[in-house]
């Protein structure tokens, strides 16, 4: 009997759970598990923000050569207004009614940071073709080739936020220019044949 009473009491004797240095050792892991896992959750976040930005910066830069494109395709005469240094504005007159279009980097303050924007103006009004560039660093300018041959040539620079991208674009003309450029009015002008 005495047996029994001794094993009953060292049982009761015993504790059922955790020590509190179990304890404290088990919240120290768990808060170094949430910490780091707070750490890489911020760290995705960020880095989904920078890649958003560094898309948007590309998509701004081919969406200058686009636009652009289209119109120097169709183009009868081509005329860069040096009076900022980078060819902008740029003027073109379009096809053979003469419908006239003007590029120009233009400043917008609601944009924030960066605040430059390229527009699109004909008959029909005024269109953004892309924001967020530099317009420093955002040029176009003549280069001829062999031949009668002329590009356009577009150096396209934006940047949103801390993400930055720029490109080159050479773009043709589909119809051969009479040489040389001759000067309008503070323009330099390429004029092209359509027989050419």
């Amino acid at each position: 009997m005495w047996k029994s009473v001794i094993h009953r009491g060292q049982r009761r004797g015993r504790q059922l759970g955790f020590t509190l240095m179990e304890f404290a050792v088990a919240m120290v892991i768990s808060t170094l598990l949430m910490v780091g896992a707070a750490y890489i959750l911020r760290y995705m976040v960020v880095q989904t923000g920078a890649n958003g930005d560094r898309t948007m910066a590309q998509l701004q830069a081919q969406y200058v050569s686009f636009w652009i494109g289209q119109d120097v395709v169709q183009a009868q005469t081509i005329c860069f207004g040096n009076s900022t240094g980078t060819g902008f504005p740029l003027k073109m007159q379009i096809g053979l009614d003469g419908g006239n279009v003007t590029y120009e980097v233009v400043n917008n303050p609601d944009l924030g940071k960066n605040p430059y924007q390229l527009t699109r103006t004909d008959v029909n009004g005024t269109s953004l073709v892309a924001q967020y560039l530099d317009p420093v660093s955002t040029k176009c300018y003549g280069n001829e080739t062999s031949g009668d041959h002329f590009l356009l040539v577009l150096e396209v620079a934006a940047q949103v936020d801390q993400s930055a991208a720029s490109s080159t674009y050479e773009l043709s003309p589909r119809y051969s220019y009479s040489k040389p450029p001759t000067q309008d009015n503070g323009w330099e002008c390429y004029k092209y044949s359509v027989g050419a």
